[in-house]
């Protein structure tokens, strides 16, 4: 608490600060990633207007809630789809896409590659 960023620490874990309140949301992002979120409702959630939301959440985590959200998503779609040997579509839809050809384009933004190369390579990769 004494070190160069024990300010930060002691504000997010004291009741009621901006910190305290992102770390919340972020909390919540993550054990509800699938859900449909409204950013009003997580605002309400967290006692922050949304734009306050938006601005503290950003200032923490360098991307918007709904970024981190959909970050979130694929990253446990992709665990599914090479780890797990699920099928896309099927990892899509657990992961809360309704669109596999919506989900296979951010998949590839994100990962560089769409899916099922990515499972491909990777599978190749560690069964060699």
């Amino acid at each position: 608490m004494q070190g160069k960023h024990g300010h930060t620490v002691k504000n997010l874990v004291a009741k009621g600060s901006k910190l305290s309140e992102v770390a919340v949301a972020l909390d919540y992002l993550r054990n509800n990633f699938s859900h449909e979120i409204k950013i009003d409702g997580l605002a309400k959630k967290v006692n922050l207007s949304p734009s306050a939301l938006y601005h503290h959440f950003k200032q923490v985590t360098t991307m918007t809630p709904i970024q981190y959200q959909r970050a979130l998503r694929l990253h446990e779609a992709r665990r599914l789809i090479i780890g797990k040997d699920m099928r896309v579509a099927d990892a899509a839809f657990q992961v809360g896409y309704e669109s596999p050809s919506y989900f296979n384009r951010e998949y590839r933004k994100m990962f560089g590659k769409p899916p099922g190369k990515d499972r491909k390579e990777n599978l190749n990769l560690y069964n060699v």
